[in-house]
């Protein structure tokens, strides 16, 4: 553990070091050059809960007085790339992945002798592509805060494995709803991040406020160039 703490510590101080002669660098470029502003940005982040763990894995069905529960998140890590049209906005491509799981319970039928069943476990992967516009409303030396908009397609994977015998579920399920089974199908993916704090230069971190398939709350690092 002692020599995992010290790479990080290593880590760290070289990113901090990196950043400061960076920020020092492109002061006096801009010096030089006062239309200067960095064009690209490249970023990693972790987000959860999305909105697809939200609808899927999160909620019991509303035909049958059920449960959700072992619920399993993976989050949602992603990565992506920002070209800045000007000083405070900017359009971009995301790329990412998410997975969770749960078991749904219900009541049991009369005749069945149990507190509670397990009816079907639910699975759920989903791979996203978004394009984005990103707008910065404030900045002040090394923080900055703006807000953002991401529109594309997501491929979900459902896997469904049921464990109650089918006459239960069937006596349990109304005709209103079909008996839960595996599928794969195409989504429009959406996410609005409200509030997005970054802090650095070249390298920086941020931390978002947001809804959509990048998940409530995420982090990450970047690098501007």
């Amino acid at each position: 553990m002692k020599k995992v703490y010290s790479i990080l510590l290593i880590l760290v101080t070289v990113v901090l070091c990196a950043n400061t002669l960076s920020a020092q660098q492109h002061k006096h470029v801009r010096e030089i050059d006062a239309q200067y502003f960095p064009r690209h940005e490249i970023y990693v982040h972790y987000g959860s809960p999305t909105v697809m763990e939200l609808v899927t894995v999160l909620p019991a069905p509303k035909e049958f007085r059920g449960d959700t529960k072992d619920q399993v998140f993976v989050g949602a890590p992603g990565i992506g790339y920002n070209i800045s049209l000007s000083e405070d906005f900017s359009l971009g491509i995301f790329g990412g992945y998410s997975y969770a799981k749960a078991n749904i319970y219900a009541l049991p039928p009369k005749g069945v002798n149990a507190d509670e069943l397990l009816l079907y476990g639910i699975g759920v992967r989903s791979y996203v592509g978004q394009l984005s516009a990103n707008w910065v409303y404030f900045k002040e030396d090394n923080l900055e805060m703006s807000t953002g908009l991401y529109l594309g397609a997501a491929f979900w994977d459902e896997d469904i494995h049921l464990y109650a015998d089918q006459g239960i579920l069937t006596g349990l399920i109304t005709e209103d709803f079909d008996i839960p089974h595996s599928s794969e199908q195409w989504k429009f993916s959406y996410h609005f991040t409200a509030c997005k704090v970054r802090y650095g230069d070249t390298f920086g971190v941020f931390g978002e406020l947001g809804f959509g398939y990048r998940g409530l709350v995420n982090v990450g690092l970047s690098i501007k160039l």
